[in-house]
Protein backbone atom coordinates (compact mmCIF):
# COMPACT_ATOMS: atom_id res chain seq x y z
CA UNK A 1 0.00 0.00 0.00
CA UNK A 2 1.68 3.56 -1.19
CA UNK A 3 1.92 6.53 1.18
CA UNK A 4 -0.94 8.29 0.81
CA UNK A 5 -0.52 10.95 -2.29
CA UNK A 6 -1.42 14.11 -0.22
CA UNK A 7 1.17 13.32 2.58
CA UNK A 8 4.05 12.14 -0.43
CA UNK A 9 3.44 15.25 -2.40
CA UNK A 10 3.31 17.56 1.01
CA UNK A 11 6.71 15.44 2.26
CA UNK A 12 8.06 16.81 -1.11
CA UNK A 13 7.45 20.03 -0.91
CA UNK A 14 8.07 20.59 2.72
CA UNK A 15 11.51 18.33 2.31
CA UNK A 16 12.33 20.33 -0.40
CA UNK A 17 12.89 23.45 1.17
CA UNK A 18 15.51 22.78 3.86
CA UNK A 19 16.88 24.80 6.18
CA UNK A 20 15.15 27.78 4.56
CA UNK A 21 12.20 26.00 5.30
CA UNK A 22 12.84 25.85 9.18
CA UNK A 23 13.42 29.90 8.96
CA UNK A 24 9.99 29.95 7.21
CA UNK A 25 8.12 28.10 9.65
CA UNK A 26 10.12 30.07 12.49
CA UNK A 27 8.19 33.59 11.00
CA UNK A 28 4.70 31.97 10.47
CA UNK A 29 4.34 30.82 13.80
CA UNK A 30 5.81 34.07 15.05
CA UNK A 31 3.46 36.46 12.94
CA UNK A 32 0.48 34.00 13.76
CA UNK A 33 1.20 34.54 17.44
CA UNK A 34 2.03 37.86 17.26
CA UNK A 35 -1.25 38.49 15.40
CA UNK A 36 -3.52 36.91 17.18
CA UNK A 37 -2.06 38.60 20.47
CA UNK A 38 -3.00 41.81 18.87
CA UNK A 39 -6.17 40.97 17.98
CA UNK A 40 -7.14 39.25 21.66
CA UNK A 41 -5.57 42.77 23.35
CA UNK A 42 -7.66 45.24 21.10
CA UNK A 43 -10.78 45.14 22.32
CA UNK A 44 -9.54 46.35 25.86
CA UNK A 45 -8.65 49.28 24.54
CA UNK A 46 -11.59 51.58 25.51
CA UNK A 47 -12.05 52.35 21.60
CA UNK A 48 -14.79 55.58 20.64
CA UNK A 49 -18.45 53.89 19.78
CA UNK A 50 -17.68 55.12 16.22
CA UNK A 51 -15.23 53.18 15.28
CA UNK A 52 -14.44 52.31 11.15
CA UNK A 53 -16.08 49.01 9.70
CA UNK A 54 -12.00 47.66 9.38
CA UNK A 55 -11.24 48.30 12.90
CA UNK A 56 -15.22 46.29 13.75
CA UNK A 57 -13.67 43.75 11.81
CA UNK A 58 -10.61 42.95 13.53
CA UNK A 59 -12.66 43.66 16.67
CA UNK A 60 -15.11 40.22 15.50
CA UNK A 61 -14.46 37.08 17.38
CA UNK A 62 -15.69 35.15 14.04
CA UNK A 63 -12.30 36.52 12.56
CA UNK A 64 -10.16 35.74 15.73
CA UNK A 65 -11.28 32.06 15.86
CA UNK A 66 -11.02 31.29 11.91
CA UNK A 67 -7.53 32.86 12.48
CA UNK A 68 -6.67 30.92 15.44
CA UNK A 69 -7.89 27.62 13.42
CA UNK A 70 -5.59 28.76 10.46
CA UNK A 71 -2.63 29.27 12.74
CA UNK A 72 -3.29 25.63 13.87
CA UNK A 73 -3.50 23.95 10.71
CA UNK A 74 -0.95 25.45 9.18
CA UNK A 75 1.97 25.08 12.12
CA UNK A 76 1.02 21.63 12.22
CA UNK A 77 1.50 21.00 8.30
CA UNK A 78 5.17 19.73 8.95
CA UNK A 79 3.77 16.96 11.28
CA UNK A 80 1.59 15.32 8.09
CA UNK A 81 4.88 14.14 6.89
CA UNK A 82 5.20 11.44 9.49
CA UNK A 83 4.23 8.05 9.35
CA UNK A 84 3.66 6.19 12.91
CA UNK A 85 4.75 9.04 16.11
CA UNK A 86 4.14 6.79 18.45
CA UNK A 87 3.06 3.03 18.80
CA UNK A 88 -0.16 3.61 19.91
CA UNK A 89 -1.05 5.66 16.81
CA UNK A 90 -0.49 1.85 14.69
CA UNK A 91 -2.37 0.36 17.02
CA UNK A 92 -5.50 2.67 16.85
CA UNK A 93 -5.47 2.30 12.67
CA UNK A 94 -5.58 -1.01 13.16
CA UNK A 95 -8.09 -1.02 15.71
CA UNK A 96 -10.34 1.27 13.38
CA UNK A 97 -10.23 -0.68 10.44
CA UNK A 98 -11.46 -3.54 11.88
CA UNK A 99 -14.18 -1.68 13.62
CA UNK A 100 -15.48 -0.60 10.07
CA UNK A 101 -15.97 -4.65 9.80
CA UNK A 102 -17.10 -5.33 13.04
CA UNK A 103 -18.39 -2.31 15.46
CA UNK A 104 -17.94 -4.16 18.73
CA UNK A 105 -15.33 -2.68 20.83
CA UNK A 106 -14.03 -5.59 22.72
CA UNK A 107 -14.59 -8.23 20.87
CA UNK A 108 -13.52 -7.19 17.45
CA UNK A 109 -10.91 -4.77 19.01
CA UNK A 110 -9.61 -2.81 21.72
CA UNK A 111 -6.90 -0.65 22.76
CA UNK A 112 -6.12 -1.32 26.71
CA UNK A 113 -6.77 2.06 28.18
CA UNK A 114 -7.92 3.68 25.01
CA UNK A 115 -11.57 3.25 24.53
CA UNK A 116 -14.04 2.71 21.81
CA UNK A 117 -14.71 6.64 21.48
CA UNK A 118 -11.02 7.40 20.83
CA UNK A 119 -10.48 4.58 18.44
CA UNK A 120 -13.52 5.51 16.74
CA UNK A 121 -12.89 8.68 16.05
CA UNK A 122 -9.72 7.48 13.94
CA UNK A 123 -12.26 5.27 11.94
CA UNK A 124 -14.76 7.89 10.96
CA UNK A 125 -12.48 8.99 7.75
CA UNK A 126 -13.51 5.48 6.66
CA UNK A 127 -17.30 6.10 6.95
CA UNK A 128 -16.81 8.66 4.32
CA UNK A 129 -15.13 6.29 1.99
CA UNK A 130 -11.46 7.80 2.65
CA UNK A 131 -8.21 5.27 3.75
CA UNK A 132 -7.77 4.98 7.25
CA UNK A 133 -4.12 5.52 7.62
CA UNK A 134 -1.48 7.85 9.10
CA UNK A 135 -2.33 10.52 7.12
CA UNK A 136 -6.20 10.65 8.10
CA UNK A 137 -5.43 9.97 11.44
CA UNK A 138 -3.65 13.67 11.23
CA UNK A 139 -6.51 15.22 10.00
CA UNK A 140 -8.42 13.76 12.78
CA UNK A 141 -6.02 14.94 15.12
CA UNK A 142 -6.04 18.63 13.97
CA UNK A 143 -9.86 18.41 13.85
CA UNK A 144 -10.32 17.56 17.52
CA UNK A 145 -7.83 20.21 18.60
CA UNK A 146 -9.87 22.98 16.74
CA UNK A 147 -13.30 21.67 17.84
CA UNK A 148 -11.91 21.59 21.30
CA UNK A 149 -10.51 25.27 21.27
CA UNK A 150 -14.09 26.38 19.67
CA UNK A 151 -15.98 25.02 22.05
CA UNK A 152 -13.22 26.20 24.97
CA UNK A 153 -13.45 29.88 23.49
CA UNK A 154 -17.45 29.94 23.34
CA UNK A 155 -17.28 28.56 26.96
CA UNK A 156 -14.77 31.42 27.88
CA UNK A 157 -16.59 33.92 26.07
CA UNK A 158 -19.99 32.84 27.49
CA UNK A 159 -18.30 33.33 31.14
CA UNK A 160 -16.17 36.40 31.39
CA UNK A 161 -17.05 37.94 27.33
CA UNK A 162 -14.97 37.98 24.26
CA UNK A 163 -11.94 40.13 25.68
CA UNK A 164 -11.29 38.17 28.68
CA UNK A 165 -11.72 34.76 25.96
CA UNK A 166 -9.15 35.13 23.28
CA UNK A 167 -6.82 36.29 25.48
CA UNK A 168 -7.46 33.08 28.00
CA UNK A 169 -7.85 30.34 24.74
CA UNK A 170 -4.12 31.85 23.15
CA UNK A 171 -1.89 30.27 25.85
CA UNK A 172 -4.38 26.95 25.48
CA UNK A 173 -3.98 26.82 21.78
CA UNK A 174 -0.02 27.57 21.62
CA UNK A 175 0.46 24.35 23.36
CA UNK A 176 -0.37 22.21 20.10
CA UNK A 177 0.11 24.96 17.43
CA UNK A 178 3.79 25.04 18.26
CA UNK A 179 4.55 21.24 20.06
CA UNK A 180 7.36 19.75 19.06
CA UNK A 181 7.61 16.78 21.26
CA UNK A 182 6.35 13.79 19.65
CA UNK A 183 4.25 12.22 22.61
CA UNK A 184 2.19 15.40 22.38
CA UNK A 185 2.16 15.56 18.01
CA UNK A 186 0.86 11.71 18.56
CA UNK A 187 -3.03 10.79 18.39
CA UNK A 188 -3.89 9.41 21.81
CA UNK A 189 -6.43 9.04 23.65
CA UNK A 190 -6.62 12.06 25.63
CA UNK A 191 -7.50 13.66 22.54
CA UNK A 192 -11.19 12.65 22.55
CA UNK A 193 -10.94 12.80 26.88
CA UNK A 194 -9.78 16.54 26.15
CA UNK A 195 -12.56 17.31 23.26
CA UNK A 196 -15.54 15.69 25.88
CA UNK A 197 -13.60 17.42 28.82
CA UNK A 198 -13.95 21.55 26.71
CA UNK A 199 -17.52 19.99 25.52
CA UNK A 200 -19.00 20.11 28.80
CA UNK A 201 -17.23 23.14 29.95
CA UNK A 202 -19.30 24.40 27.34
CA UNK A 203 -22.21 22.69 28.55
CA UNK A 204 -21.79 23.60 32.63
CA UNK A 205 -21.12 27.28 31.30
CA UNK A 206 -24.50 27.39 29.96
CA UNK A 207 -25.84 25.99 33.49
CA UNK A 208 -24.30 28.92 35.32
CA UNK A 209 -25.79 31.57 32.91
CA UNK A 210 -28.83 30.20 33.27
CA UNK A 211 -30.21 31.93 36.56
CA UNK A 212 -34.11 30.14 36.37
CA UNK A 213 -35.17 26.81 36.92
CA UNK A 214 -34.54 26.47 33.29
CA UNK A 215 -31.40 23.95 31.94
CA UNK A 216 -33.19 21.00 31.85
CA UNK A 217 -31.45 19.56 28.73
CA UNK A 218 -27.75 21.17 29.37
CA UNK A 219 -28.29 19.18 32.41
CA UNK A 220 -29.28 15.95 30.48
CA UNK A 221 -26.40 16.42 28.52
CA UNK A 222 -23.65 17.09 30.91
CA UNK A 223 -24.27 13.57 32.78
CA UNK A 224 -24.22 11.63 29.24
CA UNK A 225 -21.07 13.59 28.11
CA UNK A 226 -19.31 13.01 31.65
CA UNK A 227 -20.67 9.25 31.28
CA UNK A 228 -18.94 9.05 27.89
CA UNK A 229 -15.68 10.62 29.44
CA UNK A 230 -14.31 7.56 30.43
CA UNK A 231 -15.19 5.51 27.18
CA UNK A 232 -12.37 8.10 25.33
CA UNK A 233 -9.75 7.14 28.16
CA UNK A 234 -10.60 5.22 31.59
CA UNK A 235 -7.51 7.22 32.78
CA UNK A 236 -10.03 10.26 32.96
CA UNK A 237 -12.41 8.60 34.62
CA UNK A 238 -11.34 10.46 38.27
CA UNK A 239 -11.77 13.83 36.37
CA UNK A 240 -15.72 13.16 35.00
CA UNK A 241 -16.81 11.24 38.54
CA UNK A 242 -15.39 14.78 40.24
CA UNK A 243 -16.88 16.70 37.82
CA UNK A 244 -19.98 14.76 38.12
CA UNK A 245 -20.21 15.16 42.20
CA UNK A 246 -19.57 18.67 41.83
CA UNK A 247 -22.14 19.31 39.21
CA UNK A 248 -24.90 17.62 41.47
CA UNK A 249 -23.92 19.32 44.41
CA UNK A 250 -24.39 22.65 42.91
CA UNK A 251 -27.79 21.53 41.07
CA UNK A 252 -29.37 20.19 44.54
CA UNK A 253 -27.67 23.18 46.02
CA UNK A 254 -29.45 26.18 43.28
CA UNK A 255 -31.68 23.94 40.97
CA UNK A 256 -33.18 20.78 42.06
CA UNK A 257 -34.76 19.85 39.21
CA UNK A 258 -31.31 19.57 37.35
CA UNK A 259 -30.12 16.96 39.80
CA UNK A 260 -33.01 14.76 38.00
CA UNK A 261 -32.14 15.60 34.27
CA UNK A 262 -27.95 14.89 35.36
CA UNK A 263 -28.56 11.68 36.97
CA UNK A 264 -30.95 10.71 33.50
CA UNK A 265 -28.18 11.53 31.17
CA UNK A 266 -25.64 9.50 32.82
CA UNK A 267 -28.34 6.37 33.36
CA UNK A 268 -29.11 6.88 29.31
CA UNK A 269 -25.45 6.95 28.60
CA UNK A 270 -24.84 3.59 31.00
CA UNK A 271 -28.39 1.75 29.47
CA UNK A 272 -26.82 2.31 26.07
CA UNK A 273 -23.19 0.92 26.78
CA UNK A 274 -24.70 -2.11 28.38
CA UNK A 275 -27.02 -2.82 25.62
CA UNK A 276 -24.06 -2.30 23.45
CA UNK A 277 -21.81 -5.05 24.89
CA UNK A 278 -24.56 -7.59 25.52
CA UNK A 279 -25.47 -7.27 21.90
CA UNK A 280 -21.60 -7.88 20.79
CA UNK A 281 -21.16 -10.33 23.86
CA UNK A 282 -18.22 -8.19 24.92
CA UNK A 283 -19.95 -7.83 28.72
CA UNK A 284 -17.10 -10.22 30.07
CA UNK A 285 -14.62 -8.87 28.19
CA UNK A 286 -14.93 -5.12 28.95
CA UNK A 287 -15.30 -5.84 32.80
CA UNK A 288 -11.88 -7.89 32.41
CA UNK A 289 -9.96 -6.01 30.27
CA UNK A 290 -11.12 -2.62 30.62
CA UNK A 291 -11.61 -2.22 34.16
CA UNK A 292 -9.20 -4.60 35.76
CA UNK A 293 -6.53 -4.66 33.93
CA UNK A 294 -6.90 -0.97 34.16
CA UNK A 295 -6.74 -1.27 37.79
CA UNK A 296 -3.50 -3.56 37.95
CA UNK A 297 -1.84 -1.17 34.88
CA UNK A 298 -2.28 1.68 37.50
CA UNK A 299 -0.88 -0.08 40.82
CA UNK A 300 2.16 -1.73 39.25
CA UNK A 301 2.84 0.31 35.77
CA UNK A 302 3.77 -0.34 32.54
CA UNK A 303 5.91 -3.86 32.22
CA UNK A 304 5.04 -4.16 36.30
CA UNK A 305 8.26 -1.82 36.50
CA UNK A 306 6.58 0.52 38.96
CA UNK A 307 5.28 -1.87 41.18
CA UNK A 308 7.82 -1.08 44.21
CA UNK A 309 6.96 2.97 43.92
CA UNK A 310 3.89 4.50 45.91
CA UNK A 311 1.34 6.72 44.57
CA UNK A 312 2.88 9.21 47.12
CA UNK A 313 6.85 9.27 45.83
CA UNK A 314 5.35 9.46 42.21
CA UNK A 315 3.61 12.96 43.17
CA UNK A 316 6.71 13.91 44.84
CA UNK A 317 8.27 13.01 41.06
CA UNK A 318 5.17 15.26 39.75
CA UNK A 319 6.92 18.87 39.06
CA UNK A 320 9.41 17.76 37.43
CA UNK A 321 7.13 15.34 35.45
CA UNK A 322 5.23 17.73 34.45
CA UNK A 323 7.44 20.94 33.21
CA UNK A 324 10.03 18.58 31.72
CA UNK A 325 8.08 19.11 28.17
CA UNK A 326 9.22 22.44 26.82
CA UNK A 327 6.12 22.68 24.67
CA UNK A 328 3.98 22.71 27.59
CA UNK A 329 6.09 24.25 30.34
CA UNK A 330 4.56 27.99 29.59
CA UNK A 331 1.00 27.31 29.70
CA UNK A 332 1.87 24.84 33.46
CA UNK A 333 4.17 28.28 34.29
CA UNK A 334 1.50 30.58 33.54
CA UNK A 335 -0.55 28.44 35.96
CA UNK A 336 1.39 28.66 38.98
CA UNK A 337 2.27 32.22 39.01
CA UNK A 338 -1.65 33.13 38.66
CA UNK A 339 -2.22 30.69 41.28
CA UNK A 340 1.01 32.03 43.39
CA UNK A 341 -0.12 35.33 42.75
CA UNK A 342 -3.70 35.05 43.97
CA UNK A 343 -3.19 33.05 48.03
CA UNK A 344 -1.68 36.52 49.04
CA UNK A 345 -4.41 38.61 47.43
CA UNK A 346 -7.13 36.60 48.62
CA UNK A 347 -5.50 37.04 51.91
CA UNK A 348 -4.99 40.41 52.54
CA UNK A 349 -7.66 41.84 49.69
CA UNK A 350 -11.25 41.77 50.80
CA UNK A 351 -12.51 42.93 47.50
CA UNK A 352 -10.32 40.30 45.74
CA UNK A 353 -12.20 37.87 47.83
CA UNK A 354 -15.48 39.34 46.87
CA UNK A 355 -14.59 39.51 43.61
CA UNK A 356 -13.58 35.61 43.52
CA UNK A 357 -15.77 33.84 40.74
CA UNK A 358 -16.12 30.92 43.34
CA UNK A 359 -18.06 28.43 41.21
CA UNK A 360 -15.77 28.10 38.66
CA UNK A 361 -12.77 28.43 40.84
CA UNK A 362 -14.12 25.67 43.05
CA UNK A 363 -14.59 23.48 39.66
CA UNK A 364 -11.86 24.15 37.71
CA UNK A 365 -9.35 23.41 41.35
CA UNK A 366 -10.95 20.43 42.09
CA UNK A 367 -10.53 19.06 38.50
CA UNK A 368 -6.73 20.18 38.63
CA UNK A 369 -6.75 17.76 41.71
CA UNK A 370 -8.42 14.66 40.27
CA UNK A 371 -6.51 15.25 36.90
CA UNK A 372 -3.01 15.36 38.76
CA UNK A 373 -4.59 11.80 40.54
CA UNK A 374 -5.17 10.45 37.34
CA UNK A 375 -1.83 11.05 35.99
CA UNK A 376 0.33 9.96 38.97
CA UNK A 377 -1.58 7.39 39.45
CA UNK A 378 -0.01 4.67 36.67
CA UNK A 379 3.44 5.95 37.85
CA UNK A 380 4.66 5.38 33.84
CA UNK A 381 4.42 9.57 33.65
CA UNK A 382 4.15 9.27 29.70
CA UNK A 383 4.28 12.59 28.89
CA UNK A 384 1.05 12.59 26.48
CA UNK A 385 -1.20 12.43 29.95
CA UNK A 386 -0.41 15.91 30.92
CA UNK A 387 -2.75 16.67 28.24
CA UNK A 388 -5.29 15.75 30.61
CA UNK A 389 -4.32 18.63 33.20
CA UNK A 390 -4.66 21.37 30.33
CA UNK A 391 -8.56 22.13 30.52
CA UNK A 392 -8.67 21.96 34.48
CA UNK A 393 -5.62 23.98 34.49
CA UNK A 394 -7.57 26.81 32.05
CA UNK A 395 -10.15 26.63 33.78
CA UNK A 396 -8.50 27.92 37.36
CA UNK A 397 -6.32 30.65 35.53
CA UNK A 398 -9.89 32.33 33.68
CA UNK A 399 -11.23 32.12 37.01
CA UNK A 400 -8.46 33.99 38.75
CA UNK A 401 -7.81 36.83 35.75
CA UNK A 402 -11.37 37.73 35.69
CA UNK A 403 -11.08 37.98 39.50
CA UNK A 404 -8.16 40.02 39.26
CA UNK A 405 -9.80 42.28 36.73
CA UNK A 406 -12.63 42.89 38.54
CA UNK A 407 -10.69 43.78 41.57
CA UNK A 408 -8.91 45.79 39.93
CA UNK A 409 -11.77 47.96 38.42
CA UNK A 410 -12.58 48.74 41.77
CA UNK A 411 -9.48 49.40 43.86
CA UNK A 412 -7.80 53.12 44.02
CA UNK A 413 -4.44 51.43 43.07
CA UNK A 414 -5.16 50.95 39.77
CA UNK A 415 -3.21 51.96 36.84
CA UNK A 416 -3.96 56.05 36.02
CA UNK A 417 -1.38 56.87 32.97
CA UNK A 418 -2.70 58.05 30.21
CA UNK A 419 -2.26 55.16 28.03
CA UNK A 420 -2.31 52.40 30.93
CA UNK A 421 -5.23 54.17 32.43
CA UNK A 422 -7.89 52.97 29.26
CA UNK A 423 -6.56 49.44 29.50
CA UNK A 424 -7.37 46.68 32.68
CA UNK A 425 -4.87 45.81 34.88
CA UNK A 426 -5.99 42.21 33.48
CA UNK A 427 -4.54 43.52 30.34
CA UNK A 428 -1.04 43.29 32.21
CA UNK A 429 -1.78 39.91 33.22
CA UNK A 430 -2.93 39.10 29.49
CA UNK A 431 0.16 39.88 28.35
CA UNK A 432 1.83 37.64 30.54
CA UNK A 433 -0.16 34.92 29.35
CA UNK A 434 1.17 35.28 25.71
CA UNK A 435 5.21 36.18 26.84
CA UNK A 436 5.56 32.83 28.72
CA UNK A 437 3.67 30.90 26.48
CA UNK A 438 5.53 32.25 23.34
CA UNK A 439 9.07 31.91 25.59
CA UNK A 440 8.82 28.38 25.65
CA UNK A 441 7.24 27.76 22.29
CA UNK A 442 10.10 25.84 19.74
CA UNK A 443 8.64 26.86 16.20
CA UNK A 444 10.85 24.82 14.38
CA UNK A 445 9.02 22.65 13.14
CA UNK A 446 10.56 21.33 10.13
CA UNK A 447 13.87 20.72 11.53
CA UNK A 448 12.18 18.50 14.08
CA UNK A 449 10.26 16.57 11.64
CA UNK A 450 13.09 16.15 9.10
CA UNK A 451 15.76 15.92 11.10
CA UNK A 452 15.04 13.99 14.28
CA UNK A 453 14.63 10.63 13.71
CA UNK A 454 13.88 7.97 16.19
CA UNK A 455 14.18 4.10 15.37
CA UNK A 456 10.04 4.03 15.72
CA UNK A 457 9.37 6.42 13.17
CA UNK A 458 9.64 6.69 9.37
CA UNK A 459 9.07 9.48 7.11
CA UNK A 460 7.24 10.41 4.11
CA UNK A 461 9.69 10.17 1.93
CA UNK A 462 9.49 7.97 -1.10
CA UNK A 463 7.29 5.58 -3.00
CA UNK A 464 9.59 2.97 -1.44
CA UNK A 465 7.55 0.04 0.35
CA UNK A 466 9.51 -1.78 3.28
CA UNK A 467 10.20 -5.29 3.32
CA UNK A 468 7.83 -5.98 6.04
CA UNK A 469 4.81 -4.20 4.02
CA UNK A 470 5.71 -6.25 0.84
CA UNK A 471 5.62 -9.47 2.68
CA UNK A 472 2.45 -9.00 4.39
CA UNK A 473 0.88 -7.21 0.91
CA UNK A 474 2.10 -10.72 -1.12
CA UNK A 475 1.18 -13.28 1.63
CA UNK A 476 -2.23 -11.54 2.63
CA UNK A 477 -2.88 -8.06 0.99
CA UNK A 478 -4.59 -4.85 1.50
CA UNK A 479 -7.62 -5.01 3.84
CA UNK A 480 -7.08 -8.66 4.82
CA UNK A 481 -6.94 -9.75 8.40
CA UNK A 482 -3.12 -10.45 9.85
CA UNK A 483 -2.59 -11.32 13.77
CA UNK A 484 0.39 -9.53 15.12
CA UNK A 485 2.44 -10.97 18.06
CA UNK A 486 4.68 -8.19 19.38
CA UNK A 487 4.67 -4.47 19.36
CA UNK A 488 6.58 -3.55 16.73
CA UNK A 489 3.76 -2.67 14.03
CA UNK A 490 4.39 -0.02 11.90
CA UNK A 491 5.32 -1.16 8.68
CA UNK A 492 2.67 -4.02 8.86
CA UNK A 493 0.17 -1.22 9.72
CA UNK A 494 1.34 0.84 6.37
CA UNK A 495 -0.05 -2.31 4.37
CA UNK A 496 -3.51 -1.33 5.27
CA UNK A 497 -5.06 -4.69 6.94
CA UNK A 498 -7.11 -4.81 10.18
CA UNK A 499 -6.34 -6.99 12.88
CA UNK A 500 -6.86 -10.53 13.21
CA UNK A 501 -7.22 -10.37 17.17
CA UNK A 502 -8.87 -7.96 19.43
CA UNK A 503 -5.55 -6.44 20.03
CA UNK A 504 -2.38 -5.15 17.95
CA UNK A 505 -0.17 -4.01 20.79
CA UNK A 506 -0.29 -7.29 22.94
CA UNK A 507 2.25 -6.39 25.64
CA UNK A 508 -0.01 -7.66 28.02
CA UNK A 509 0.65 -11.46 26.83
CA UNK A 510 4.11 -10.66 27.09
CA UNK A 511 5.30 -8.64 29.81
CA UNK A 512 4.71 -9.44 34.00
CA UNK A 513 1.66 -9.38 34.76
CA UNK A 514 -1.05 -11.74 36.87
CA UNK A 515 -3.52 -11.52 34.27
CA UNK A 516 -0.81 -12.88 31.43
CA UNK A 517 -2.21 -16.27 31.23
CA UNK A 518 -5.74 -14.39 30.35
CA UNK A 519 -3.95 -12.77 27.12
CA UNK A 520 -1.95 -15.62 26.27
CA UNK A 521 -4.89 -18.38 25.57
CA UNK A 522 -6.86 -14.72 24.14
CA UNK A 523 -4.70 -14.35 21.60
CA UNK A 524 -4.12 -18.00 20.54
CA UNK A 525 -8.21 -18.21 21.16
CA UNK A 526 -8.67 -15.59 18.50
CA UNK A 527 -6.21 -17.37 15.96
CA UNK A 528 -7.72 -20.13 15.81
CA UNK A 529 -11.31 -18.76 15.57
CA UNK A 530 -11.34 -15.97 13.41
CA UNK A 531 -8.39 -17.54 10.90
CA UNK A 532 -6.76 -14.55 9.56
CA UNK A 533 -4.74 -15.06 6.69
CA UNK A 534 -1.66 -14.24 7.99
CA UNK A 535 0.27 -14.61 11.67
CA UNK A 536 3.16 -12.18 12.25
CA UNK A 537 5.61 -12.21 14.83
CA UNK A 538 7.56 -9.21 15.61
CA UNK A 539 9.35 -9.96 19.10
CA UNK A 540 12.52 -9.02 17.83
CA UNK A 541 15.23 -6.25 18.38
CA UNK A 542 14.20 -3.37 20.28
CA UNK A 543 16.59 -1.83 22.62
CA UNK A 544 19.54 -4.57 23.18
CA UNK A 545 17.49 -6.88 21.79
CA UNK A 546 15.29 -6.88 24.65
CA UNK A 547 12.38 -8.07 22.96
CA UNK A 548 13.74 -11.17 21.60
CA UNK A 549 13.24 -12.83 24.95
CA UNK A 550 9.62 -12.69 23.75
CA UNK A 551 9.46 -14.66 20.55
CA UNK A 552 6.60 -16.90 20.42
CA UNK A 553 8.93 -19.59 20.45
CA UNK A 554 9.48 -18.55 24.26
CA UNK A 555 5.78 -19.05 24.40
CA UNK A 556 5.46 -23.12 23.91
CA UNK A 557 1.96 -23.62 24.66
CA UNK A 558 1.27 -20.54 22.68
CA UNK A 559 3.47 -21.64 19.88
CA UNK A 560 2.19 -25.55 20.01
CA UNK A 561 -1.58 -24.46 19.02
CA UNK A 562 -0.11 -21.89 16.40
CA UNK A 563 1.78 -25.09 14.29
CA UNK A 564 -1.46 -26.75 14.35
CA UNK A 565 -2.86 -24.58 11.81
CA UNK A 566 -0.03 -22.26 10.55
CA UNK A 567 3.31 -22.77 9.09
CA UNK A 568 6.19 -20.32 9.12
CA UNK A 569 6.55 -19.05 5.32
CA UNK A 570 9.34 -16.28 5.29
CA UNK A 571 11.38 -14.67 7.43
CA UNK A 572 11.87 -11.15 7.02
CA UNK A 573 14.37 -8.83 9.03
CA UNK A 574 13.94 -10.75 11.72
CA UNK A 575 9.84 -10.90 11.69
CA UNK A 576 8.62 -14.17 11.24
CA UNK A 577 5.13 -14.87 8.85
CA UNK A 578 3.25 -17.39 9.56
CA UNK A 579 0.20 -18.65 7.04
CA UNK A 580 -2.24 -21.25 7.13
CA UNK A 581 -0.88 -24.55 6.44
CA UNK A 582 -0.79 -26.18 3.08
CA UNK A 583 1.01 -29.26 1.96
CA UNK A 584 4.82 -29.29 1.35
CA UNK A 585 4.62 -25.00 2.00
CA UNK A 586 7.18 -23.91 4.75
CA UNK A 587 8.61 -27.21 5.82
CA UNK A 588 12.49 -26.15 5.31
CA UNK A 589 11.86 -23.07 6.95
CA UNK A 590 10.14 -24.33 9.87
CA UNK A 591 13.27 -27.26 10.54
Amino acid sequence: MPINPFQQELAQWLMGLGNWGNELWFALGSIATGALALLAFLPLLRLPPAASKTLQTLLSDRLFVTLLMLMLIVLRLPNFIELEQNPDESSLLLSARTLLHSPFFWMSAEMQAIGPISTFAVALPGLFGFPVDYTSLKFVTVAIWCVTFGLMFAGFRRLYGGSLARILILPLAIVPATATYWDYLAYNGEHMAFLLLALAFYVQVRLFGDTDNSGRLPAFLLGVILAMVPFAKIQAAPIALVWGVFACWSALKEHPNRLTHHLLGVAAFAAFMTVYLLVGGALYDFWQSYVLNNLLYASVGWNATQQDVTFLQNLLRAPQYFFAPPDSRGLLLLGLVVILASVPAAIWSDKFRRAIRARELILGGLLCVAAIYAIVLPKNNWTHYLVLFFIPLAMVIGALVKTAMDAASTTKFKLELPLLGRISNGLVIGTAVVLVAVASAEYNLLQRNMSVHKPERSYAEGQEIPPVTDAVLRHAGPHAAVAIWGVRFADICRAGVRLGTREAQNERALYTSRQRQYYEDRWIGDVLARKPELVVDTATGGPDGEFDQFRLANFPGVMEKLLERYELVEDVDGFHFYAPRSAGQGEQLES
